[in-house]
Parts: structure tokens; sequence; C-alpha cells
């Protein structure tokens, strides 16, 4: 069959320059080059899905911080393509000059370590000016062309991050209706623990929030009022329940109370 074959001449000439004497030497490098050639298969195979990976943005960086490559998902998330980014650093992009300098300053450190850094949360601003915030992760790889590389995997958590920011000013609000409510406004389960109670259900209960609590909602509730079974069946058939009932006060006084 087909062998590579890699040859070299040695031509012996006389005074008149004549070839009068040839030696020709082969060796068979049919090995090296079927590794070589499943060595650039797996480095294309590598490349292209580090390439198209569609949430993971990916960059390599020189240890000064310049950008040797941005895949696709890099160009989604911050809005400049592969063509724009290469060979610039991130505050010509994506940071401030402060923020690239803290970042070289992590380049250098896994350089000198071999660690790797994060997942990381850190915020970047757009191409269109819009900010938005990413978890990073950056380890070292082998040296290119003798000089060292840095990865830089970076998932973009911005939604995630408003939804969190969302619910944490649903909470606030929550919490401000419920201390600062003139209705007494008690937490339980639908066994009857009690699981908070603001300062207006304190004061009608003339009782701390912590007695409350002991007490549950079978202490606080006189048993005798047949309403009780009735607002409760009405709880459990359709999840809610409006009426008026007796309550009893931690000092044994009992008053006619409007729940919900």
């Amino acid at each position: 069959g087909y062998r590579n074959i890699y040859d070299r001449c040695y031509i012996e000439r006389n005074d008149k320059g004549e070839a009068i004497r040839i030696l020709g030497s082969m060796m068979d490098i049919t090995e090296r080059k079927q590794t070589e050639e499943k060595l650039k298969r797996s480095e294309v195979q590598l490349l292209a899905s580090i390439e198209n990976t569609p949430n993971v943005a990916v960059q390599w960086y020189n240890d000064k911080g310049e950008i040797l490559f941005w895949n696709r998902a890099s160009a989604l998330i911050f809005g400049w393509e592969s063509s724009e980014a290469k060979g610039k650093t991130l505050d010509q992009l994506i940071h401030t000059k402060e923020e690239t300098v803290e970042f070289v300053k992590i380049l250098q450190y896994v350089g000198q370590t071999g660690r790797t850094v994060g997942p990381s949360e850190f915020s970047f601003h757009r191409k269109d000016g819009s900010t938005g915030y990413c978890m990073a992760t950056i380890f070292p790889i082998p040296s290119i062309e003798g000089k060292q590389c840095f990865v830089c995997m970076d998932v973009d958590i911005t939604e995630s991050k408003k939804a969190t920011g969302a619910l944490q000013q649903s909470e606030e609000k929550y919490r401000a209706f419920f201390d600062n409510s003139m209705d007494g406004i008690m937490l339980t389960t639908v066994d009857g623990q009690i699981l908070a109670a603001n300062a207006a259900a304190c004061s009608i209960f003339k009782m701390t929030e912590q007695q409350i609590f002991q007490a549950g909602r079978d202490g606080l509730v006189d048993h005798t009022d047949p309403r009780l079974e009735i607002l409760l069946e009405e709880r459990r058939r359709t999840g809610k329940a409006r009426g008026e009932l007796v309550m009893i006060r931690g000092n044994g006084e009992k008053f006619e109370a409007e729940i919900s």
C-alpha cells in the first residue's frame, strides 16, 4: 500500500560538476503523519465545540489581557463580534479601566499559581451600553508559541439577577406592608401553627409575638363560637374564608373580630 516517505539525497560530484555518486536515505513516517492528522482532527473538533456552544462565552487571553479568541456565545452575550474583539483588552469592550487592571492581576495570579479562579460574579456593559452580569471562571491552558495563555468561561446570569432583584423588592414591599399595617396580620400553617405576627396583631391580643407563637391559632380562638367550624369548612372548600369570630386576648378577655 501507499506509504508516506521522507527522503534525503546526497550527491557526490566530480571536478566538472557531474554527479558520480548518489546516496539516498529514507524514513517511514506514516505513523507520525497519522498521529498528526488525528491531533489536527481532534483540535478542529474541540475548537468547533467551543466555538458553537450556545450558552457559555469562551475567550482566550495572553498575559497582557489581550484577546486571542472570542467565541460566538461571547458575541451574543457582550454584543461584540470576534473580528472586533480580537487583539483588544476588556476596557475597550466590556469593562472599565479599573476592572481591566483587576482582571489582568487575576491572570497574573493564575499564571503564577496554576490555580483556577471562580466561578465569580462580574458585572459588564454590552456594546449597546446596557449592563449585564455573568459568572466567570478563569484558568490557564498550555502556552501558545511559548507564551502564557488563559481561558475565561462566562455564563450570563443577567435575567436570573433581575429575577432575584425583583423577588427581593417584592419581599421588601410585603415586609413593609406586614410590619406597618394597622390591621393585625398573622402568617400561619394550615394546621394552625403561627409563624409570624405583626405589631398590630400583638397590640390587639395584648401579647408579645413569642406569646402568640406559643398560643397558636387554637389558643387565640373561642372554640365555643359555632361560626368557627363554618369558617374552617369554607377555607377547606375554597381556600378562602371571611367572617366574624370571637377571639381571646392574652389576659383572657374575649372580643369580636372580623377575620379573613
